[in-house]
């Protein structure tokens, strides 16, 4: 039954799995999706050009989607070798190293930060307000920062 779906499949059917594909990912949190989806577009692109029976592209999909799946493994390690990992869903991880001049003083222990529009609070040892402090690190939402150095 499931081979016989798949045989009734047309050249065009790759391309809307395709389409159907990337549309999920915007539903669907991480980056998995859309390179089956390429890979999908990839198939019905060749499969529109050349006159290929229903197994060999299966076998490309799967083939193509490895090779998607490799490549953005390969990339997201070379960033994370270059210290420049991907903070897309970590606010705070984005604000690892920035400096901000404090916004209230930090007593015993604990202060705030204006970062653009937003005050964060921040937790680190007691200094007055207007320092210069670079962020260090998270707890939470509360974030770790130390005195800049001069």
């Amino acid at each position: 039954m499931v081979f016989e779906m798949i045989r009734g499949w047309g050249e065009w059917n790759w391309i809307i799995l395709g389409l159907i594909l990337m549309l999920l990912e915007i539903a669907v949190p991480g980056a998995s999706l859309i390179w089956l989806g390429i890979s999908a577009l990839l198939v019905g692109g060749i499969a529109l050009q050349t006159d290929m029976p229903w197994q060999i592209q299966v076998l490309l999909f799967a083939v193509l989607a490895l090779i998607c799946v490799y490549v953005l493994r390969r990339v997201l390690l070379m960033r994370e070798a270059r210290g420049d990992p991907l903070q897309l869903n970590s606010r705070t991880g984005r604000l690892y190293g920035h400096v901000y001049p404090l916004a209230e003083s930090i007593v015993n222990g604990v202060g705030r930060i204006r970062v653009d529009d937003t005050t964060w609070g921040v937790a680190g040892p007691d200094l007055p307000a207007g320092t210069q402090v670079r962020v260090t690190g998270h707890d939470g939402t509360l974030l770790t920062v130390a005195a800049l150095d001069r």
